[in-house]
């Protein structure tokens, strides 16, 4: 897919509506097997409404400072190691 047709994790999916109904979308679909995969058009948008959640959630963690990102892998590693403890 070309550049201009990509999602940008910068910026948010609502701001990026237009680009996924009328290019990204139809574009799957297009290339989905209409026997193997029979999915509708909003299917697919959810997926990719997911997928570039997902991303951009890492994209923001990344642009945090290090003791930012330091001090939350921590505290997940805390809370991981406390559910492993057994009674």
């Amino acid at each position: 897919m070309p550049n201009e047709n990509q999602l940008h994790l910068d910026q948010t999916f609502e701001s990026q509506r237009n680009l996924i109904t009328n290019t990204i979308v139809p574009d799957v679909m297009k290339a989905l097997d209409k026997n193997m995969f029979s999915v509708s058009e909003g299917i697919v948008y959810e997926m990719i409404h997911n997928r570039h959640k997902h991303q951009r959630e890492e994209y923001l963690k990344k642009q945090q400072s290090s003791a930012n990102q330091d001090k939350q892998n921590r505290r997940k590693h805390l809370n991981s190691r406390r559910n492993d403890v057994s009674s």
